[in-house]
């Protein structure tokens, strides 16, 4: 029987009853797609509010080797202040899943790709970490982050000398060689010290140790570890970026 011609039927099947016997008539025979109907309803009301709800996100990065606390908003909220960040409506995103370890290729070999795929499609503003994330993500060879002389101005750079971490271009330049394939990362001889770029041949500020950022440490890592932070090379938003580097820096 047609759809049209079942409702024909119970149209006259109802003609003679009472409000209350049409009330009952109807719920006994349609319940179940009525039910089916509001949930439908009220998901799509739900989708739409959470749409409505979701801020969008203006400025992120990842967190290498932390220790998450749940006390993020007191370090960001600062900095929104700062950038003019509407709160109410833009977030930032600090991704802090991801780890390095010294003697786990693969797990290391997986968050650096990661990392390159959000940098690929300029999802990316910045990377902190410990001095082991930090040297591996530096020393990779599609070279992720950006010369700070190209970011910030030299008047700051001076100020902040003693804090800014460096990287040997040169190493670099042997990564990306003929050979570079056939060297293990774990061979190079790497700056003992890269905060001094006088042992290095082509050196370029690339970090900054943000150590005594407590509010920062206090959100992601712990008291007393040693952390940079450096500035992803494609960044889409490289004047963000730049704020974010001189609010820690203060």
């Amino acid at each position: 029987m047609k759809f049209i011609d079942h409702i024909k039927e119970d149209w006259q099947k109802v003609k003679g009853l009472s409000s209350k016997e049409k009330w009952e008539f109807f719920w006994d025979y349609y319940k179940i797609p009525v039910i089916c109907i509001l949930l439908a309803v009220v998901l799509i009301v739900q989708g739409i509010s959470s749409s409505a709800n979701q801020k969008q996100v203006v400025f992120s990065g990842f967190s290498i080797n932390c220790k998450i606390n749940t006390d993020e908003d007191s370090f960001w909220n600062g900095f929104y202040e700062v950038a003019g960040i509407d709160a109410e409506t833009q977030t930032a995103a600090c991704y802090a899943d991801m780890q390095i370890v010294t003697g786990h290729t693969q797990l290391n070999n997986e968050t650096i790709q990661k990392i390159i795929a959000n940098c690929a499609v300029r999802e990316a503003d910045f990377v902190t970490g410990d001095p082991e994330a930090f040297q591996t993500c530096a020393y990779t060879s599609q070279r992720l982050f950006t010369d700070l002389r190209d970011i910030l101005d030299a008047e700051t750079l001076t100020k902040h000398a003693d804090r800014l971490y460096y990287i040997d271009a040169a190493i670099l330049d042997l990564l990306n060689s003929p050979v570079g394939e056939q060297v293990e990362p774990n061979a190079l001889a790497y700056p003992k010290d890269p905060k001094d770029p006088t042992t290095m041949k082509k050196p370029i500020p690339v970090g900054i140790d943000i150590s005594d950022r407590k509010d920062f440490q206090k959100a992601y890592y712990m008291d007393g570890t040693t952390l940079y932070v450096g500035a992803i090379k494609s960044t889409a938003r490289p004047e963000l970026t730049k704020q974010f580097l001189e609010y820690l820096l203060k």
